[in-house]
């Protein structure tokens, strides 16, 4: 199943700012904790996701595909 454009955008727009949180939040802390910084800025992030269509995939998951989207874009310099 495709998801709308529109919730595509919000997700990639979620997905930069909790990128960017985690990054912040990760260079400030011992490597660790990186797993702990990692799920729970996940979290905080995805309770502001939007609602998801039914029987697609959690919304965490899309989250998490649009976070590791942006990490390979950001180092192949797409």
């Amino acid at each position: 199943m495709s998801l709308p454009q529109e919730l595509k955008n919000a997700l990639r727009q979620r997905a930069r700012l909790c990128r960017a949180e985690m990054l912040q939040r990760i260079e400030a802390n011992p490597a660790t904790s990186r797993d702990a910084i990692i799920t729970e800025v996940l979290d905080k992030h995805v309770a502001q996701l939007p609602a998801m269509l039914p029987g697609t995939i959690t919304p965490k998951s899309w989250l998490v595909y649009y976070v590791r989207l942006l990490r390979k874009e950001s180092t192949h310099g797409a």
